[in-house]
């Protein structure tokens, strides 16, 4: 428990606190106009134990004694700076579905994710009021949500007085919901949501107002307030801000040791290291072109921009699964997308493009619209796993063919106007017009999407059964393994985990993250694609030339994974991946002596 600390002592410790600490920090701020200090708490607990769990336990008031305390400095600018107080004990870091009434009063850190912004609003701090008899100024704190207005003054007048004037704040409700993908959260199966409420220059400002988007991940340090609805028991909890943390979340935040670095160094040397990489993804026989083209999508290419900075070829790279039911296409992309650091999972079938992308919806709890940002927006920097994608909405392929191409949607409602950042990998899977494929038209026919959208595809890989019977044998002793008892179980043991195979993922994109592609391959290339591109009979389909930026976007990925500059190995890579997908849909017929890692001169 916190030590009994009056309202004078603590503005004393503070104020020594802060001299000590953070002087020189609020004054180089106040001269770059930043109207705040990031305290950390770890720093006012060395200091001084008992001001550090008054903090904790009384917020309101330790905020404002060391607001008070800070004033008291002679600089010039400072009435009115604010202290934020950040890196709060993991003791009292809760996620939203967590929070219950102890938690109210209580300085803690709110972690989840933003589901909505309302615009800049503004709130009444304080007012000031004139009695008509005396002239007497009355000052009422506006601290509650309704309005105040004195009803007698010192003279003896009842009734109205005069508004003559008023302190206004900015204010930004921010709407946060848990982040289900949070290891914290592994139980969990529904967000919960809670509003936050920022307030200040500080909290309002543009540099702030700047990160704030849909979807990005935050820690809002703060304490709760009761509210009683009106006429009723119930009391609502609102959010006071003090602070806001922004999580950085990705491949870049994946920690990596030195002897796995030394491990990773060693196992990029190897001539197969791919293959052994996706065979480890998951306990799906066969199907080693999906496997790999799975591992490549987490792998990722660099994005190209020109003299202008602007978007000339993104670096996501798209995968559709399709396939007969049971072929195990939906467990093969969850495992894979398992791997990426962020990563969602979401039906089409039950959700609209929109919805699965962004949508714009009317919401009470910020008095306007609020754009809420769907899984391909939540999965912004990893993968969004798409299932029965082609169940989508036929006037939502738009929002996608913009998130997949552009890494950008834009969205235009009532009074919002917003874009939302989609550097976003698509795992999708379908099934075929008839839920299986038949023999009575080509595969690439029996798709059921509009063409445009199936070009945003680096790669459509269909899963078709196997007629081996040793593999179908081998699939249904996978498949019966699982029902067995745990301990009886031949377990799955693959040569890599999903966590080796992440941190072997984040190291290559991080020290290799744009692989050169030398002009000594262009010939090898441009020959590989008249390859594809020659068709062997007017009926056809002509291949066009499109199909070489996911051909580039794939011979990236695997030179990365190889941590060198791209070679004929993964040109031969690249290729074989898209000659294994055409032969496969019946855009291109066999041509003889192909193996699926390796194109090399082919011919009848």
């Amino acid at each position: 428990m916190a030590a009994d600390i009056d309202t004078l002592e603590q503005i004393n410790k503070f104020h020594e606190f802060l001299e000590s600490y953070y002087y020189k920090e609020i004054a180089a701020n106040l001269r770059k106009d930043i109207r705040f200090v990031a305290v950390d708490f770890a720093e006012l607990s060395k200091f001084d134990i008992d001001l550090a769990n008054e903090l904790l336990e009384n917020p309101e008031d330790a905020i404002k004694a060391a607001e008070i305390a800070v004033e008291q400095f002679d600089l010039e600018g400072i009435k009115g700076f604010r202290i934020w107080f950040v890196n709060l004990p993991i003791t009292q870091i809760r996620n939203i579905w967590e929070i219950r009434r102890d938690d109210v009063g209580k300085m803690i850190g709110l972690k989840g994710i933003i589901n909505k912004i309302s615009q800049i609003m503004h709130v009444c701090k304080s007012a000031k009021f004139e009695c008509p008899t005396c002239g007497q100024i009355i000052n009422i704190l506006q601290q509650d949500s309704k309005f105040k207005e004195p009803n007698k003054c010192s003279c003896g007048r009842k009734g109205r007085m005069i508004l003559i004037d008023k302190d206004i704040a900015d204010i930004i409700k921010l709407g946060l919901i848990d982040d289900l993908m949070d290891k914290s959260n592994i139980d969990r199966s529904i967000a919960r949501e809670k509003l936050g409420i920022m307030q200040g220059d500080d909290l309002t400002s543009k540099a702030i107002d700047q990160k704030l988007r849909p979807g990005r991940k935050v820690i809002l340090n703060g304490y709760f307030k009761y509210e009683q609805k009106f006429g009723s028991t119930e009391f609502i909890s609102t959010f006071k801000v003090n602070s806001i943390e922004f999580v950085e979340v990705g491949w870049g935040t994946v920690e990596i040791t030195p002897a796995e670095e030394k491990e990773i160094k060693e196992l990029a040397k190897e001539p197969n290291i791919i293959e052994r990489l996706s065979e480890s993804i998951a306990d799906v026989e066969g199907f080693t072109e999906a496997k790999v083209a799975c591992l490549l999508l987490l792998t990722g290419a660099p994005h190209m921009f020109d003299s202008n900075n602007h978007l000339t070829s993104r670096g996501t790279i798209h995968v559709l699964l399709i396939g007969d039911p049971g072929v195990s296409k939906t467990y093969l992309a969850k495992r894979a997308g398992a791997i990426s650091p962020i990563s969602y999972f979401q039906s089409a079938a039950n959700a609209s493009g929109r919805g699965l992308v962004a949508s714009v919806v009317k919401d009470p709890d910020i008095d306007g619209y609020a754009v809420y940002p769907g899984v391909v927006a939540m999965a912004n920097k990893g993968v969004s796993i798409i299932d029965e994608i082609d169940k989508t909405h036929k006037d939502d392929y738009g929002d996608h063919n913009n998130a997949m191409n552009d890494m950008l949607v834009t969205l235009a409602k009532a009074n919002i106007k917003a874009k939302l950042e989609t550097e976003t990998s698509y795992l999708a899977t379908a099934n075929p017009t008839n839920r299986i494929f038949t023999s009575f038209d080509t595969k690439l026919n029996q798709i059921d999407m509009p063409k445009d959208f199936q070009d945003r595809f680096d790669l459509i890989y269909p899963m078709i059964p196997t007629k081996d019977e040793k593999t179908k044998d081998r699939i249904m002793e996978i498949m019966l393994e699982r029902h067995i008892k745990k301990e009886e179980q031949r377990v799955w043991n693959p040569e890599f985990t999903h966590e080796f195979i992440r941190k072997y993922i984040a190291y290559c994109r991080r020290i290799n993250p744009c692989p050169q592609l030398s002009r000594e391959l262009f010939d090898i290339i441009k020959k590989r694609l008249r390859e594809l591109m020659q068709p062997k009979d007017e009926e056809q389909m002509r291949i066009s030339y499109r199909h070489l930026e996911s051909i580039i976007r794939f011979a990236y990925a695997s030179a990365r994974l190889r941590l060198r500059s791209i070679t004929e190995e993964d040109i031969n890579v690249a290729f074989g991946l898209k000659y294994k997908s055409f032969v496969e849909l019946d855009i291109i017929s066999p041509l003889g002596g192909m193996n699926w890692a390796r194109l090399e001169d082919v011919h009848e």
